[in-house]
């Protein structure tokens, strides 16, 4: 399953109606998610090429943030994006980086052949790093594939 494309349909669930972000979705009241093989976000669930996975609280929210992006972001538009009211450190952001990688790598199947931190990858040093997920680098197991 290719991901071109993939990052640009996101949707938002509460209980069983669904929102698309970028218009559409699927009808009020369906019970069908995810939707398709674009990013998706849920209470304590996310999903991406139809795949569904367990993630909650700062993790979600970082993920969401870079699944968002049009572009790759810096340490703090990443933090700007996972918490509005306060001031995360480069460090905790750097963390909450490190605990998606991992839980995408357990979700998915990730190619590491180009670059060794994929799915999320940086790509300067430092404050300067621009941070992305790197779509291409994802497939699904073939046991979870539709």
């Amino acid at each position: 399953v290719s991901p071109a494309g993939a990052a640009a349909n996101f949707s938002t669930t509460t209980g069983t109606t669904s929102r698309n972000l970028t218009g559409g979705g699927l009808p009020i009241g369906s019970e069908t998610w995810p939707p398709d093989d674009g990013w998706h976000f849920r209470e304590q669930e996310a999903a991406f090429l139809g795949r569904k996975f367990e993630i909650a609280g700062r993790q979600k929210d970082t993920l969401k943030v870079l699944a968002e992006a049009r572009s790759r972001l810096t340490i703090q538009a990443i933090a700007d994006g996972v918490s509005h009211d306060n001031q995360l450190g480069s460090k905790t952001i750097r963390g909450y980086l490190s605990e998606v990688r991992t839980l995408l790598r357990s979700a998915f199947i990730v190619d590491q052949s180009k670059d060794k931190n994929a799915p999320i990858i940086s790509k300067g040093r430092g404050e300067e790093a621009l941070w992305s997920l790197d779509l291409e680098s994802i497939s699904v197991p073939a046991h979870f594939q539709r």
